[in-house]
């Protein structure tokens, strides 16, 4: 009886295992393809035993290398001499600012005149010869130095110092009064003062030309400072021409 029930039994399994479908011990029949369901998880598995993707790297140290930016000012011009060149750090060359200056437009002058001595006060008329410097310099940016002489055809002389205001109006035109203080001598034949020290005031009215040259008519009071009587003064009128000249460096250049 047991070794009937064993047969019975070892018959029925063999029957079974004939009949069941392959794809179901296998998963899957040979000739069938996948379906969508299994392949996703199959990706799924698969990816699960990858190792993980790295989005993004790691992050490393960036090292940035100085440069060093040169520039170059252009040559200085041939009639620079040994003048130096600054630099803003662009291609202008520039000054700096201690060294930039205004130079006024001084000019010194010459003047030569011819007029008379003493014409109307005294009776001692005589042809007067006049010499005036006026050096390239002002006196608090407006005062004019003066430096001169004046000789009579009599013998008597006069030499002053002094400052001047020139003062330009219209059209090349010019006034410019003074005062001086000087030494004087009559000589014997000119105007007897008292005395040598002596006091010259005065105007210019002259007209000016391109070159800077000038033409004017000069009168001035020579006097002794007590008065102004005809015993204490006497005067000079003359026609004078005042010319631009070197002045050896005085000029502010």
């Amino acid at each position: 009886m047991n070794s009937f029930k064993k047969i019975a039994f070892l018959a029925a399994l063999t029957a079974a295992s004939a009949f069941t479908p392959y794809h179901a011990q296998a998963g899957a029949m040979p000739s069938e393809e996948p379906s969508v369901l299994d392949r996703a998880l199959q990706d799924i598995e698969t990816q699960n035993r990858e190792e993980p993707v790295v989005l993004m790297p790691a992050e490393e140290e960036v090292v940035v290398e100085e440069t060093t930016v040169v520039t170059t000012a252009p040559p200085p011009p041939e009639d620079a001499g040994d003048l130096p060149i600054f630099t803003n750090g662009s291609d202008v060359a520039v000054a700096p600012a201690n060294r930039v200056t205004n130079v006024q437009d001084n000019q010194s002058f010459l003047g030569l005149s011819l007029g008379a001595y003493d014409p109307a006060t005294n009776s001692e008329l005589a042809a007067a010869f006049g010499l005036e410097f006026q050096p390239g310099f002002r006196i608090a940016g407006f005062l004019q130095p003066l430096f001169g002489a004046m000789v009579t055809h009599e013998g008597s002389y006069m030499g002053y110092a002094g400052i001047g205001a020139p003062i330009e109006f219209a059209d090349n035109w010019m006034l410019m009064p003074s005062a001086a203080l000087g030494y004087y001598d009559d000589n014997g034949d000119g105007v007897d003062l008292g005395q040598h020290l002596v006091y010259r005031l005065g105007t210019e009215l002259a007209y000016v030309f391109e070159n800077k040259s000038r033409l004017g008519l000069n009168a001035h009071v020579i006097t002794n400072g007590d008065s102004f009587d005809s015993d204490d003064r006497t005067e000079v009128i003359s026609l004078v021409y005042t010319m631009p000249i070197g002045d050896f460096g005085l000029d502010g250049q």
